[in-house]
């Protein structure tokens, strides 16, 4: 029987092979990468917060301390087995090779609350024992004046999973922690700009005068580092519609 305090450390470093390089999901995290080394290393141990942050990153629960990894995976639900259930068809979770490429895009968009500019903002693909995940996050000045502190970034960041289509790709996210869905559709722009995929997001908002429900969206692939990730996720959000690069606004353009 393995040693109470060693099964977090293991089950963190097991979970972090699986998922990718150790810098990069400290920098997700929002947490010091020596110190997320210390809690793998067995060195110290996360704070109750840090721990939540830790289990909704892995999609596990506070079991994490206390069993080892492989047994919690066997009572784990997995989406497959809750597509099943639900009679859904299990082929759109199959990751298409020539799809969207796991890393990250820039994604770029209409707003649904206000007109006259572009919005863009980050988004990172990841795919985790085989299931797509999609996650963005909305540049800080969305809360600046309304929220601070450790509510901001939860509020800003959505999250869901990505699914493959013959013709293209579709995703579903939960936008903060404000019961708000959002769905949207990709397919490759088929343009000299191979880095493109172009379609349209809709959100699960009542219908107001003056706001869109539905927009036009481009997810356009960028080969850039974590610390290059972050420079660009501070940058100002919003663009004048002729600053946009041609090949990006004419998929814009007819919102």
């Amino acid at each position: 029987m393995s040693d109470i305090r060693t099964i977090f450390p293991n089950n963190l470093r097991k979970l972090c092979e699986r998922a990718g390089s150790v810098t990069g999901i400290a920098n997700e995290l929002g947490i010091n990468r020596a110190q997320f080394v210390r809690y793998m290393n067995g060195e110290s141990s996360p704070r109750p917060e840090i721990l939540e942050k830790i289990c909704r990153y892995f999609g596990l629960d506070a079991r994490i301390l206390l069993e080892p990894l492989e047994t919690l995976n066997q009572n784990e639900p997995r989406i497959e087995r809750a597509f099943a259930e639900s009679k859904m068809d299990l082929d759109v979770l199959i990751k298409d090779p020539a799809g969207l490429p796991d890393g990250f895009y820039k994604y770029w968009k209409v707003p649904f609350t206000f007109g006259g500019a572009i919005y863009v903002t980050l988004s990172y693909i990841k795919t985790v024992n085989g299931v797509r995940h999609i996650k963005t996050i909305d540049h800080r000045y969305f809360y600046r004046d309304k929220v601070v502190g450790k509510y901001a970034y939860p509020l800003r960041r959505c999250d869901g999973f990505l699914f493959s289509h013959p013709h293209g790709h579709s995703f579903l996210l939960t936008y903060g922690k404000n019961r708000t869905t959002i769905f949207g559709y990709l397919e490759h722009s088929h343009g000299f700009n191979s880095q493109l995929y172009v379609g349209y997001t809709a959100i699960s908002n009542p219908q107001k005068q003056g706001v869109r429900r539905v927009s036009n969206i481009v997810f356009e692939k960028l080969d850039i580092s974590w610390s290059e990730a972050l420079a660009f996720a501070r940058k100002e959000p919003n663009w004048a519609i002729e600053d946009v690069h041609p090949s990006i606004r004419e998929y814009l353009e007819n919102a």
